[in-house]
């Protein structure tokens, strides 16, 4: 079991829910993603889940897609699959930078750190 951090952009909230849907282990999964409340330095806005993944969700995030019992949008989960990018600060060279056209997910660091390297701030109550 391995920390999996996920920055996804406000657009894509509703394709992320569906492949945590298809990934899940329930029919709740579609709640994973919540409001677009983080924000990087330009403003982008992001929904972000923090989570302990088991490795079959991590090598299920790059694999063919297979339907749930619960059943999932299995195009919408496509459609989020090839957005993500995932990072391992301890491998990857540069900071894995939130990205408003990718779903940015960070290996193995607590969720506050990872969200810290991907240069999100959660925007203050005044800001929504």
């Amino acid at each position: 079991m391995t920390r999996l951090t996920i920055a996804c952009p406000a657009a894509y909230v509703g394709d992320a829910n569906q492949l945590a849907l298809a990934l899940g282990l329930g029919p709740d999964d579609d709640k994973t993603f919540g409001a677009a409340n983080w924000h990087d330095a330009a403003g982008n806005l992001y929904a972000v889940a923090s989570f302990v993944a088991s490795p079959e969700w991590v090598i299920g995030a790059t694999s063919p897609l297979a339907m749930p019992a619960w059943g999932a949008d299995l195009a919408a989960a496509g459609r989020a699959q090839a957005l993500i990018r995932m990072s391992m600060p301890d491998v990857n060279t540069s900071p894995p930078l939130a990205n408003p056209a990718c779903l940015t997910a960070v290996v193995e660091l607590p969720g506050g750190a990872a969200l810290t390297l991907m240069g999100l701030r959660q925007v203050a109550e005044r800001e929504l």
